[in-house]
Parts: C-alpha cells; sequence; structure tokens
C-alpha cells in the first residue's frame, strides 16, 4: 500500500506515515504491524512513522509500548487536552514531533455568532464570550486561532486545509503576529463537542 501510495504521489519517500487505528498496534498483531513500520523507515521509503489520534489519553498505553517519531493530535483554544494530560511536554521530551489539526475545531471557531448550527447553542455561553473577546482584542478568529496553536515551541507544524491560493495566503498572513493571552474560560473538556465524530448525534 505503501508502495502504491508513492507511484501515486510520483515522490521517493514519505515525510511521515501514521496509523489512523493507532489501537492497531494494541492489538494481536500489534509488534508485526510495527515491525513492518519500522522496516519502510529503514528502507527509506518512510521518513518517519506514527500516529493520529482523536484523544491524548490513547498515548498511555502507546507511547509505553513502542517508540513513535511523530504524532498528530487535535488542538486548539477550546481543547486543551494535550496540555492538561502533559502530553504536550512529554511528547517533546521523549523526541517525538508533534503535529496538531483542527486548530479551527473544525470551523466552529471561525463562524459567525448566526451562522452556527443551532445544534451547538448548547454552549452559547462559550460562544458569546468567544466573539466578546475577539472584539475586544481586534483580532480576527483566523488570526487568534493560527496564532496560538504556533506559540507553542513543542508543536512542529499546524496542519490546515485550504480550498483556494487566496484562502492559503490569507492563512499565511493571519499567522504572522504576536499569539493572544487566551483565556482559561475558553477551555472545555467536553467530547460532545470536542469530538466531531459525535457532532451528529447532537440535536
Amino acid at each position: 500500500a505503501v508502495r502504491d501510495s508513492l507511484g501515486r504521489l510520483r515522490v521517493e519517500n514519505l515525510y511521515g506515515l501514521l496509523l489512523h487505528r493507532p489501537q492497531q498496534l494494541l492489538e494481536k498483531n500489534g509488534d508485526q504491524l510495527y515491525r513492518v513500520l519500522q522496516r519502510l523507515k529503514q528502507d527509506g521509503l518512510v521518513q518517519k512513522i506514527g500516529i493520529s489520534i482523536y484523544d491524548p489519553s490513547e498515548l498511555d498505553n502507546l507511547c509505553s509500548s513502542y517508540q513513535l517519531d511523530l504524532v498528530q493530535a487535535p488542538f486548539n483554544i477550546m481543547d486543551r487536552r494535550l496540555i492538561d494530560t502533559g502530553w504536550l511536554t512529554r511528547l517533546a521530551e521523549q523526541g517525538t514531533e508533534l503535529n496538531v489539526r483542527s486548530v479551527f475545531l473544525q470551523g466552529l471557531l471561525l463562524m459567525a455568532e448566526n451562522d452556527r448550527p443551532p445544534k451547538f447553542d448548547r454552549w452559547a455561553p462559550l460562544w458569546s464570550e468567544w466573539h466578546v473577546w475577539l472584539g475586544d482584542t481586534s483580532l480576527t478568529s483566523l488570526q487568534a486561532c493560527l496564532r496560538y496553536a504556533l506559540s507553542f515551541s513543542e508543536i512542529s507544524r499546524v496542519i490546515v486545509g485550504v480550498d483556494s491560493f487566496n484562502q492559503l495566503n490569507e492563512i499565511l498572513q493571519a499567522a504572522r503576529g504576536p499569539a493572544p493571552q487566551i483565556r482559561d474560560a475558553f477551555k472545555t473538556d467536553d467530547p460532545d463537542l470536542l469530538n466531531p465524530a459525535r457532532w451528529a448525534t447532537l440535536t
């Protein structure tokens, strides 16, 4: 599968190869899977091997069993589980590169108040405080989200998606500038909000 991907991408190697079901490493053939990943790295087809997670708690068993080069995890102004669990620091200390995604919380943090779907009204006080704070700081939501994530030295890369060159340019411009002081009041550990897989069940 890796060789097929290299052919389609027309590249000689991949920077990172991530397991998107990292619990596979803890199942019956986990050790064999890890050896295959290591072999791909030794053969020069992959520079770094690692996992993509939804919750930092997944790292508790995985990092005690395997040496990972790269971890991709959600992180944003409202989702600070990497900090609260200590994994932001621990990954850096053990030499594991951290890439973060969902810095806009799947776009919810970028939406105007009236554009956010009604099923998210359960967190209305949180949204209200967020928009008041943006007004007080004269920052755009794009600037605040990007600069906050980029302010952590433990984070190597912030992963975003783009639809056009203009959008990419807007993101690059917004990322430049001082990092804001973010209120602790924005933080939540509510899985119904932080895990997009649960959003379909919200009413």
